[in-house]
């Protein structure tokens, strides 16, 4: 039999920007593989964008230059590519901050790994 591969897509899932700095992009990976689904971060997600005071907080919206777009949600693109949200069986956070957290209520089923340096904090 062939070789099964899991397929990496890069979705970025959010943008920070606070001139004078450069725009950066909220990585996050979509991994498929046998019909799973794995999330590597969620960036941005739908709460932030419907509230983002009450979510993230003005003085780090400031400060970060968080953006707000619903199309830029780990959700909204993983429906786009076909999938519905309950799909995403995993969730893998490289670390806690709000820009990689904040998909994680579009995503109620998935199981949420983090490391236990990060847990600890």
């Amino acid at each position: 039999p062939g070789v099964r591969m899991t397929t990496v897509r890069h979705l970025n899932c959010g943008t920070l920007h606070a001139p004078p700095n450069p725009a950066a992009a909220c990585h996050c990976l979509l991994l498929e593989d046998r019909g799973r689904l794995v999330l590597a971060d969620t960036g941005i997600g739908l709460l932030d964008v419907a509230d983002p005071q009450g979510r993230v907080g003005q003085p780090l919206i400031d400060l970060a230059g968080f953006q707000f777009h619903e199309d830029q949600t780990a959700a909204r693109q993983v429906e786009r590519l076909g999938y519905r949200t309950a799909a995403v069986t995993d969730i893998v956070l490289t670390h806690g901050d709000p820009d990689h957290t904040g998909g994680l209520a579009d995503f109620p089923g998935a199981t949420v790994h983090v490391s236990v340096e990060e847990h600890a904090r």
